[in-house]
């Protein structure tokens, strides 16, 4: 699996391979129909509810989606989520927010990369799917 990772401004950063090189990728990686995935908890402890809090009248959350939208490179923009109402907003700037994270992937402790195999498994997402996690914030 290969999951690219970016900023909520849009800057493209690097990519991490979850098992092998880009060109040992098996199946070969299908860079035809990337998509992007914004891991959003609800339980932020340093700044209470940060992804949907306002920022110049707009959830930050809401930055980022649009800043996927607008680059016309994924096929679809999913959010993953703990939270009843990230998933709202999520869903009220055009994301898909299919299901909501469980919430033994919704800890202080849990990182990035098992939250976002998760999400792709149980979507049943082809490992040979470019992902591009971006931030809310």
């Amino acid at each position: 699996m290969m999951i690219l990772l970016a900023s909520s401004v849009g800057k493209l950063g690097i990519i991490i391979d979850m098992e092998s090189s880009i060109d040992k990728c098996d199946p070969p990686l299908n860079m035809n129909s990337p998509i992007a995935v914004v891991p959003a908890r609800g339980g932020s402890k340093r700044i209470p509810r940060k992804n949907i809090r306002l920022f110049n009248g707009k959830p930050m959350i809401g930055y980022a989606i649009r800043t996927l939208q607008e680059s016309n490179l994924f096929e679809a923009i999913y959010v993953s989520t703990d939270d009843e109402e990230i998933a709202n907003i999520s869903e009220s700037f055009g994301a898909t927010v299919p299901f909501l994270r469980p919430a033994s992937l919704s800890g202080d402790a849990v990182g990035t990369a098992p939250v976002i195999a998760d999400f792709l498994n149980s979507l049943n997402i082809s490992p040979s799917r470019l992902v591009c996690c971006t931030y809310a914030t």
